[in-house]
């Protein structure tokens, strides 16, 4: 976050807060005031990432806590950070951390 643009800050702070949402790009862009080309560049220059990676890389932290810190099934996790699809999300999941979401609550989750 140390980008210096107020412009995407703001649109980070916004996705921290309403990652559960259903997001679109152009719903994005209407908020920042841009066209989603100019927001996609904007944000891709800022960030270093995609808006979608952006938001598949925060909803994966706050899986990752909630596996760490709750008892929750993975299927409540999964609509608590907006997915509908919870195998879908198993697989990103797995993409990302390299371990199954049940793996990694047996290595990680505070008892």
């Amino acid at each position: 976050k140390n980008h210096g643009d107020n412009t995407i800050l703001g649109i980070q702070t916004w996705l921290e807060r309403n990652y559960q949402e259903e997001l679109s790009v152009e719903s994005l862009a209407e908020k920042a005031f841009l066209s989603t080309r100019q927001l996609a560049r904007w944000f891709k220059s800022a960030t270093g990432e995609s808006i979608v990676i952006y938001v598949q890389n925060l909803k994966i932290e706050v899986v990752k806590s909630l596996l760490e810190q709750s008892n929750r099934k993975f299927s409540d996790i999964s609509e608590a950070v907006g997915y509908s699809n919870e195998s879908h999300l198993r697989r990103v999941f797995k993409r990302h951390v390299g371990l199954t979401p049940s793996e990694y609550k047996r290595k990680f989750s505070i008892r």
